[in-house]
């Protein structure tokens, strides 16, 4: 469970990422993980502590994504002719 909601929450770890000099090991959480990033790399200052997760509410959570996904390509990538009866398919290619 997620110390300060009280609820589960996604993933097992908790990352802080940050360009270099903006927050300090002081500003992370303690049970956090800190990764800064400079002059295109990143890299580790501290690892995250192993947090407890709710798969059934991740899986739910990204099947509902899928679902949406769908509608969204539906909508942009297909039309319905006038009478509404069949799809047209609308080329997304220029």
């Amino acid at each position: 469970r997620n110390a300060s909601s009280g609820r589960s929450s996604f993933g097992s770890w908790r990352y802080y990422i940050a360009p270099k000099d903006i927050l300090t090991l002081d500003d992370i959480p303690k049970a956090w993980g800190f990764i800064e990033y400079c002059n295109s790399r990143f890299y580790l200052r501290r690892e995250s502590d192993l947090f407890e997760r709710s798969q059934i509410y991740e899986y739910q959570y990204v099947s509902e994504l899928l679902v949406r996904s769908e509608f969204l390509h539906d909508r942009l990538f297909h039309s319905y002719d006038r009478k509404g009866l069949r799809k047209v398919k609308i080329s997304n290619k220029l």
